[in-house]
């Protein structure tokens, strides 16, 4: 693999991560409240899901299908995908591709996934069994825990970090993608909360002068 390639690969990879963690945090800041991050309470939170659930519930299952499924891809195998393994894989076999780096080097950061080979199984099993294709009779997948995904991203996003940093020279930063996906979420669902509350208003100012 030539610099060219590898570089675009990279620059292909990033934006896979990035809309990985970005399907995430949506997805978890429609499914969870986090003390001290929102003004509302969990029953406000689960007033607006349920006022507009024609809209939040397709919207919290694509953005989780989909972080799985991008998740999917930066481990992916396939000789011609632009995966963190690959690239990996590439550089290990290559040094020159990140210079001052060692091929034991390449390889620690390899094994750093192997605390997270059960997660990667469970989201290899999702996506063949129920985000590629439907399978009619899929075998049980095991859940995974909001920590343990987390966790999972930031390994990817740290390992992406060493990889371009040995790469370019400079790290890529990662640190304005998720406060800015989380407060833009917090934005909409405010927003919808004050429709909410100014609706409620009307309706109750109808309703006292009907009895007046």
């Amino acid at each position: 693999m030539t610099p060219a390639q590898f570089r675009k690969r990279l620059e292909q990879l990033r934006e896979v991560i990035a809309r990985g963690s970005a399907c995430w945090a949506i997805s978890k800041k429609l499914r969870y409240r986090e003390e001290g991050k929102v003004s509302w309470s969990l029953e406000e939170q689960n007033k607006i899901l349920g006022e507009f659930q024609g809209f939040f519930t397709p919207v919290a299952l694509a953005v989780l299908d989909m972080a799985f499924l991008e998740l999917n891809k930066v481990f992916d195998t396939d000789s011609k995908a632009a995966s963190l393994w690959n690239l990996l894989g590439s550089a290990r076999r290559d040094t020159s591709l990140v210079p001052g780096r060692t091929s034991a080097e390449v390889n620690a950061v390899r094994r750093q996934f192997r605390q997270s080979e059960r997660i990667l199984k469970v989201v290899k099993r999702r996506r063949d069994q129920q985000l590629a294709h439907m399978d009619a009779n899929p075998a049980p997948v095991d859940p995974l825990l909001v920590k343990e995904f987390d966790r999972l991203l930031e390994e990817v996003r740290s390992a992406f970090i060493w990889l371009s940093t040995a790469h370019y020279g400079r790290p890529v930063s990662w640190e304005w993608l998720i406060p800015e996906v989380e407060a833009d979420t917090s934005r909409v669902m405010g927003a919808l909360l004050e429709e909410l509350n100014r609706r409620h208003a009307v309706q109750r100012g109808i309703a006292e002068r009907s009895r007046s």
